[in-house]
């Protein structure tokens, strides 16, 4: 699941404070861990080109193993980094001077690149060092302001990115009819599965959440987005996927992510038809 697509729509409408957008937001947040060790251990197979239990036991232990460190760095170590910029801003305002607040942009990006190179290093996609960075801070990335501050950077290599994507991608492919065929089963399992899987654990997991909740989030766990294309491109460069299947994923992140929104936006507005508000025009 794609929680960027979801969250922006939840957060445009002002309902970040909802049941089914906590659910949603934490549920997307676990499945894309649980994603980034499955992903992990694919990428080892491939790149060993065998597989056997003990190959796939050695990556999943290390791909745990690094999870569960940058947790533990989350509970311990980022608040003490925390108290110490917050003790230096208010020195510096105590001072009478301005405080300089790209020293955490900076340090934010560092840790991200040493954390994307050590996962490379270990064998792990880069991907999951980065995914993982961004959890060190996102406790404290509201107050540092590292969103925006970040936002022209991902827009900026975002483009090339998604221009890299599009080379990959080879339209001849779509106009094969087993291509078209597979390509439409991939994104109705996608979606049915998203929605009937998150929707039943959702009532069993909460048995007070009513239809209406249940069908928020199933369709809110939805959108694939970026996360799938990634999976998608290093399932291609490890040459565990074909150039074909590529493609469908890829048709498959897409299309996902464009039909999903405007079904959670309007299921969101028909619970809470007083409670939401839509900022200016900036809608998904």
């Amino acid at each position: 699941t794609s929680v960027g697509i979801t969250a922006r729509i939840i957060k445009d409408m002002k309902l970040m404070d909802t049941r089914e957008a906590r659910i949603i937001i934490a549920a997307a947040v676990i499945d894309d861990v649980l994603g980034m060790i499955v992903l992990a251990i694919v990428k080892g197979v491939a790149d060993s080109g065998e597989v056997s239990i003990v190959d796939i036991a050695s990556i999943t232990l290390q791909a745990v193993a690094f999870v569960v460190g940058v947790i533990l760095v989350c509970k311990y170590l980022i608040p003490r980094i925390y108290a110490f910029f917050q003790k230096r801003h208010d020195a510096a305002v105590n001072a009478g001077k301005v405080p300089h607040s790209s020293n955490k942009l900076v340090l934010a990006i560092i840790v991200c690149l040493l954390m994307a190179a050590f996962a490379e290093y270990i064998g792990l996609a880069a991907i999951i060092g980065s995914f993982l960075a961004g959890m060190l801070f996102a406790e404290h990335a509201w107050e540092w302001d590292l969103e925006r501050k970040m936002e022209s950077i991902t827009t900026f290599f975002i483009s090339f990115f998604f221009l890299n994507v599009g080379f990959q991608v080879d339209v001849s492919t779509l106009t094969d009819g087993y291509i078209i065929v597979l390509t439409l089963i991939i994104i109705a399992v996608a979606l049915a599965t998203k929605f009937i899987g998150c929707g039943f654990g959702a009532k069993m997991g909460d048995k007070s959440l009513d239809k209406a909740g249940r069908n928020i989030i199933g369709v809110g766990m939805m959108p694939r987005g970026e996360v799938g294309i990634i999976v998608a491109s290093i399932g291609l460069s490890s040459g565990a996927m074909s150039p074909d299947l590529y493609a469908v994923v890829v048709l498959m992140s897409v299309m996902t992510t464009i039909i999903a929104p405007p079904i959670l936006s309007k299921l969101f507005r028909k619970k809470y038809k007083e409670e939401y508000v839509i900022l200016g025009e900036d809608r998904i």
